[in-house]
């Protein structure tokens, strides 16, 4: 639930830029945070407190280039100490992280035993003298932190997002594995953020950072690598549509109240735009041989419900499994079977994982999901996106209403009375369907 927001860029006032990103990061719950920017000697100057951000003002220097986080503690108390972000024993990397190090108990012996000053209990400050170690290492060249970082984002064990921000190149690199990443390019600079929604106020031109993959941020230039293979690669970069006043709360008193009151818009919006998604969905459904509804928490019970709308109204068995428990299921998946896959970010883990191993077994995978361009809407071999807007309250509203609306079309579709389902307030009766097995 951490939040990354970092800027790379032609503004001096990069760390009141990136308080304000934190602040739209705030939703994702936090018990501390941080911002880092580089002093006049090239040094990192971090201002970190405990506590919610509320009315805060930075007092860090004018800086071209910043790095904050919000942090729900993991390794060690809720403490200044441990917020991010952290640094090196030199004061010269300054690194944010979200995820957790498996190996954290190998590495700090390791890195202890090597002299290194440990100034907290997170697993967030080894990444830090990982780097330190392995720069010093690193080829000399424009990409040396590159490298460095790439070489420790190697040694980390588990599911992670990290940045860094080394002070005297005037560079920032960030890597991931599981965790969600992405670049903002925006006229003024760079930003990165774990959100996309946080970038909107700045740009809605956004690269969606893939597993595997790692960013060098300079001044002027944004790059993008396989950290496999080394080889630079293409960005691809999506067009959000999404406005940024869309993610604020208005005048509502939190941003629960404001989502449930959208509601009726989101269920209009479907049904006057989303007809060839359904359509296409009932095709699918109606050409596999057998159909599985995935999804976890909230996406998860939309699907569950959806189990019992394609029994009552279209007489077609669809099985319903929570994401992570799909892979019991797995020898039961082939060529003809049909995943619909729902998750409103996109970045579910068990959802993406469940994607991978059905594809790898031939299984065609449909997405219903909120964040276009996110993990899940690439992955998949159709996407249907859900139109519910930026969902910023933790408890999942008009993206649930949207979920079973549109799977309540498909079934509706799948019967061939899409109509009936969109125009009348009372829908077809059920009665004497024969079961499709």
């Amino acid at each position: 639930m951490c939040g990354i927001f970092g800027y790379m860029g032609e503004q001096s006032n990069a760390a009141e830029l990136v308080l304000a990103g934190l602040k739209r990061l705030e939703y994702r719950g936090y018990d501390s945070w941080g911002i880092a920017v580089s002093d006049d000697s090239g040094h990192a100057a971090v201002d970190k407190r405990v506590g919610k951000i509320g009315d805060a003002a930075t007092v860090l220097p004018l800086s071209h280039m910043a790095l904050g986080h919000t942090r729900w503690a993991t390794h060690g108390q809720v403490t200044d100490d441990n917020a991010h972000p952290q640094l090196d024993c030199g004061a010269r990397l300054a690194v944010v992280h979200n995820g957790i190090v498996a190996n954290e108990t190998q590495l700090r012996y390791a890195l202890s035993r090597a002299g290194h000053r440990l100034r907290s209990q997170t697993d967030t400050e080894l990444i830090a003298h990982l780097i330190e170690d392995l720069l010093e290492q690193a080829p000399e060249g424009p990409e040396r932190l590159l490298h460095a970082t790439i070489a420790a984002f190697r040694k980390l064990r588990g599911l992670n997002a990290i940045t860094v921000l080394d002070m005297r190149r005037g560079e920032m690199v960030a890597a991931k594995s599981g965790s969600p990443l992405c670049i903002g390019l925006a006229d003024t600079g760079y930003l990165l953020a774990s959100d996309h929604a946080a970038l909107l106020d700045h740009t809605r031109r956004v690269c969606f950072v893939r597993d595997g993959q790692a960013v060098l941020l300079k001044r002027g230039s944004a790059q993008l690598f396989d950290m496999a293979s080394g080889q630079e690669l293409t960005p691809e970069v999506t067009h959000v549509e999404w406005q940024a006043t869309a993610a604020d709360r208005g005048a509502h008193p939190d941003f629960m109240s404001k989502e449930m009151l959208e509601q009726p818009g989101v269920l209009r919006k479907i049904s006057e735009s989303s007809l060839p998604f359904v359509n296409e969905l009932a095709a699918r459904i109606e050409r596999a041989q057998d159909v599985y509804l995935i999804g976890c928490g909230s996406s998860g019970h939309a699907a569950h419900a959806a189990q019992y709308m394609f029994a009552s109204v279209a007489g077609r068995r669809v099985q319903y499994v929570n994401a992570s428990e799909f892979s019991h299921l797995y020898p039961f998946v082939g060529s003809r079977s049909l995943v619909i896959a729902l998750s409103q970010s996109g970045e579910t883990v068990d959802v993406l994982d469940a994607v991978r191993a059905v594809q790898e077994r031939g299984a065609s995978v449909v997405a219903l999901t909120n964040v276009e361009g996110g993990t899940l809407w690439r992955s998949a071999d159709y996407t249907i996106p859900l139109q519910a807007g930026p969902e910023r309250c933790v408890l999942a509203t008009k993206s649930f209403s949207a979920q079973l609306a549109l799977l309540m079309l498909a079934a509706y579709a799948t019967r061939h009375q899409l109509d009936t389902a969109r125009e009348s307030p009372r829908v077809a009766s059920t009665n004497a369907i024969t079961p499709v097995l």
